[in-house]
């Protein structure tokens, strides 16, 4: 925890790692503010201080989750210095993180669904970033000429099929379908990405 923090912001991360163990161990929905408040050491009014409800919480936790993740691939991307290397590794990492996270929520696996709304956002909220890390990659990519030349009018739609494709791919993991390893195979799908199937 960092040492610039408010009182106010440690309480609020102290409020979110709790009721983020919780909602792994026990899951949302038997999960209660109350639950939570104990697990903090706070007051139930504490925790109505500073959030309005379990479902403001559980944003918390996912937008949590989520820099938690960005964090990781930033590290990674930042690690290599090509423009396909960081390809590679923003699909490794992603895909990593993701089989990470899913393991760990399987407890709250069939209740997604009932709180589709929030996770939707806040999906949306880190496509939005994500689009733009990889519109990143791709302009370097073009820059050093590792990649063909594409109008940077493209650079959005390019990235936005190759977030979403990955997005697929983890709600494929989230709900047990069958989906293809993109960590062993992530040679052969960069590769794909940069030269196509044209023989």
């Amino acid at each position: 925890m960092s040492e610039n923090l408010t009182k106010d912001e440690i309480i609020k991360e102290e409020i979110i790692s709790s009721a983020q163990k919780l909602f792994i161990q026990f899951g949302i929905a038997k999960t209660t503010m109350e639950d939570i408040a104990k697990a903090t050491g706070k007051g139930k009014s504490t925790l109505y201080y500073y959030f309005k409800n379990k479902e403001e919480i559980f944003t918390a936790v996912l937008d949590k989750e989520i820099n938690e993740i960005a964090a990781e691939i930033n590290l990674q991307i930042d690690s290599v210095d090509s423009a396909t290397d960081k390809l590679k590794a923003y699909i490794i990492t992603t895909s990593l993180a993701i089989s990470k996270k899913i393991n760990l929520y399987h407890v709250i696996k069939g209740e997604i669904k009932d709180y589709w709304k929030i996770v939707g956002e806040t999906k949306e909220k880190y496509n939005r970033l994500e689009r733009k890390k990889l519109s990143e990659i791709i302009s370097l990519g073009v820059k050093n000429k590792e990649f063909k030349t594409i109008d940077e009018e493209n650079f959005g739609i390019l990235s936005y099929v190759l977030v979403t494709t990955i997005g697929s791919l983890a709600e494929d993991l989230l709900f047990g379908t069958e989906s293809p390893d993109l960590i062993s195979s992530a040679d052969t799908f960069v590769d794909l990405i940069v030269n196509g199937i044209k023989k």
